[in-house]
């Protein structure tokens, strides 16, 4: 890119969506492992907080990423 010229509107929303695309499920995924460890090391009683923490993330997941990127 040259001094003086700006990259255009489209290259930019472009690029600033894929980033955020990769952040966002960098963290869907790395809370993804926290919930399945608690899981896996975790007792019978807090199964059903597991569920539902993991509704929780699938749902702030899938809005994040089609839902609040569009706007």
């Amino acid at each position: 890119m040259s001094k003086g010229s700006s990259p255009d509107f489209a290259v930019i929303v472009n690029s600033s969506l894929l980033e955020t695309l990769g952040r966002s499920l960098n963290t869907s995924l790395t809370t993804l492992c926290v919930i399945l460890a608690l899981f896996l090391f975790g007792g019978t009683t807090i199964h059903n907080f597991i569920l539902v923490l993991l509704i929780g993330l699938l749902a702030g997941t899938y809005s994040s990423l089609f839902i609040a990127s569009p706007l």
